[in-house]
């Protein structure tokens, strides 16, 4: 559970009570140094109040003081038995990594975001209570092993300093929320289910679709049959049922006289792309969008390579 900040600081207040002998309290210490301190302390315990929570009494120009009920305490053990739960604990600090890099833009290479920024941000918070620094470090490790993120790693460290959000990861934003459980489960659930598509070590990509799996097509990452592999992603797309695969090759052609020209532009292969990506979107099926879109990359990065040796 996601908490914005007055919910975040009510619930200090309400675990500052608990901890504190029986009786009313002065709520002072746990506000001094904030902006309209005095304000934000009635407004946290009136609030809390009209919950049922706590009781308080409030003497003219006085800080607020309260204690909290039998009904209060209650609500905070259940808060608690939530903060104790380890796996969960795990899977909102996955997700809130992914969602923060997403909100950061760290979407490529180019855009690398130092991951402890992410220990500041409101994604980085389970029920009220941040997560520690060795838990946003195993989440970056998995995340990565994973390849929902990648970066830059020291030794002295499980995951990535620096990371972005690879294809996969961006997939899982787009067509999950970021819920990384989910998109795992759904991956893995098509992976058994639907076609047999199968990446390799060096970027290479296998599928196999159709009834029995018996339309096989596999992708080898050479410079010469780019644009065989074009054509081949194009009869894969058709595999799974998307019916204007086709205008890739149109729109391939176009990238290939961009880098080719007097004045090379990559804007027609970044189109070229972006539509490959959409068309594989359209299957309904996240590892086939997953294997398009690592198969995409690879394809744009060969054929920037290939066509920089005739310059």
């Amino acid at each position: 559970m996601r908490l914005n900040t007055e919910e975040r600081r009510r619930l200090r207040l309400m675990e500052w009570l608990i901890e504190q002998d029986p009786g009313l309290q002065s709520v002072g210490p746990l506000y001094e140094g904030q902006p309209r301190s005095f304000d934000l302390s009635r407004g946290d315990v009136k609030h809390l109040e009209a919950d049922g929570f706590v009781t308080s009494y409030f003497a003219g120009g006085m800080l607020a003081r309260a204690e909290a009920t039998s009904d209060g305490r209650a609500w905070f053990d259940d808060i608690r038995v939530h903060r104790d739960n380890k796996i969960e604990r795990r899977w909102a600090c996955r997700m809130g990594l992914v969602e923060w890099l997403d909100h950061v833009g760290a979407a490529s290479v180019r855009t690398l975001a130092a991951l402890d920024g992410f220990g500041g941000d409101v994604r980085a918070d389970f029920y009220g209570q941040p997560f520690t620094a060795d838990e946003m470090d195993a989440a970056a490790a998995w995340l990565r092993d994973r390849g929902l993120i990648d970066g830059i790693s020291v030794e002295e460290l499980l995951g990535p300093v620096r990371a972005h959000l690879t294809n996969a990861g961006l997939d899982c934003v787009e067509n999950c929320g970021g819920d990384v459980r989910r998109y795992v489960s759904e991956s893995e659930r098509a992976r058994l289910e639907g076609p047999n598509i199968r990446i390799t070590a060096g970027g290479h990509v296998q599928f196999a679709t159709g009834s029995g799996s018996n339309q096989h097509i596999e992708v080898n990452e050479a410079a010469a049959q780019i644009r065989l592999e074009v054509s081949g992603l194009v009869e894969i797309l058709r595999a799974l049922g998307v019916a204007d695969a086709e205008e890739l090759e149109a729109l391939y052609e176009d990238a290939v006289v961009g880098l080719s020209g007097g004045e090379p532009t990559e804007e027609p292969f970044h189109r070229f792309s972006v539509r490959a990506r959409s068309l594989a979107g359209k299957t309904g099926n996240i590892a086939a969008t997953a294997a398009v879109s690592t198969l995409v990359t690879t394809l744009v990065t060969n054929a920037q390579h290939l066509i920089a040796g005739f310059h």
